[in-house]
């Protein structure tokens, strides 16, 4: 079963899809070109370049809150000696305090991109 999105929350995945994987020498202008692609093959506008920045920001500072790993303080502990896991993290506190600095960010999507991050920047 497919959850029906309002149309800024998939304006908004299409956009940190893309920017979950760039990095700082990432080619900027070709990833604009991807997303605005994308929303256009799926009849979801023109992309916002005002959000696109604001969900820039998100995802770098997201990001390095994962990678401080056991100095963040969303750092619950190793839930195994071997692996890493994705309980590591208190996600819905993490999706909390970053709310506040992004009100604009839906809750779903919110907490969709910080398991999506904990996947890519501590699972990985």
């Amino acid at each position: 079963m497919q959850i029906e999105l309002k149309n800024d929350d998939q304006v908004d995945r299409e956009i940190l899809s893309v920017i979950a994987y760039e990095w700082d020498f990432s080619d900027k202008t070709g990833n604009e070109l991807k997303i605005r692609k994308r929303l256009k093959r799926k009849k979801l506008g023109e992309l916002p370049s005002q959000r696109l920045e604001m969900l820039r920001s998100l995802r770098h500072n997201v990001e390095c809150e994962i990678k401080k790993f056991d100095r963040s303080e969303f750092w619950l502990g190793r839930h195994d000696e071997r692996f890493a896991h994705i309980e590591d993290f208190d996600k819905e506190r993490m999706a909390e305090h970053f709310k506040k600095d992004y009100p604009d960010v839906t809750d779903g999507i919110m907490e969709y991109f910080i398991a999506f991050s904990v996947f890519t920047y501590y699972l990985r």
